[in-house]
């Protein structure tokens, strides 16, 4: 057996190639990416949804070839009392909701929300207990909680250097970008690399404290030998 075998690597690959649509459960953002990228490079159709643009925790849909994107219903749950968001996941996971279920835990207006699979919110009690009272356990649409802010955009870079579209995508100089990568606070598709390594249409770019960059395609070089670009660029409601 190969150690680094990958079982759910193995169980998306396989629902899509037998025709069927799959969602992996929440996963913190360098696993997905990962995963994602692993997909990928398997010929598998996949993306990501987090509920929010940048969220950290995002599950991950495959869908066989010729079939549309297929979103998962995802809704916040939430409680409306002043307590910490992840005070909110500590409680939800003592009552037996696995991590996985859980996306990202937000101060909306109302109080602090989760986001889950509405799938998984069916399941969850009515009432969580709170300061020693029952409080109700609410289901809020997505847009109750802070949004993020998400942009695509074309751009003449100089390379596909990670220092380059860093720089470019988050609106950065190289040298301010560069020293970010060299302190391990930048991935693509989930590894941590240096200013040299370079991304592959597709490729996610993550930098911590400022969000996610995809380089959704290149289109060819320009009379001066810099590359034109086109990027997604996600930065969350809550950088870190």
């Amino acid at each position: 057996m190969n150690p680094t075998r990958d079982p759910l690597l193995d169980e998306l690959r396989m629902a899509a190639e037998g025709g069927r649509v799959r969602t992996s459960p929440f996963l913190a953002e360098e696993r997905a990416s990962a995963l994602r990228h692993a997909l990928r490079s398997l010929g598998v159709a996949c993306h990501g949804q987090g509920g929010v643009a940048g969220a950290h925790r995002r599950v991950i849909t495959v869908r066989p070839d010729g079939v549309p994107d297929a979103d998962v219903t995802l809704v916040a749950v939430g409680v409306s009392v002043p307590i910490e968001p992840e005070d909110l996941r500590a409680r939800l996971l003592e009552l037996g909701v696995d991590l996985g279920a859980l996306g990202d835990c937000l101060n909306a207006e109302e109080g602090p929300a989760c986001i889950i699979r509405s799938s998984d919110a069916d399941g969850l009690p009515t009432h969580l207990a709170v300061d020693g009272q029952e409080r109700p356990l609410q289901r809020w649409p997505l847009g109750a909680l802070p949004q993020g802010r998400e942009r695509t955009f074309d751009r003449v870079v100089a390379s596909l250097r990670a220092d380059v579209i860093g720089a470019a995508a988050f609106g950065a100089s190289r040298t301010w970008f560069a020293k970010g990568i060299r302190a391990g606070h930048v991935r693509i598709d989930g590894s941590t690399v240096g200013k040299a390594a370079t991304l592959d249409e597709g490729s996610e770019l993550l930098a911590e404290g400022l969000g996610r960059a995809t380089l959704v395609q290149t289109h060819g070089l320009t009379k001066r030998g810099n590359v034109r670009v086109t990027l997604h660029v996600e930065t969350p409601p809550n950088p870190r």
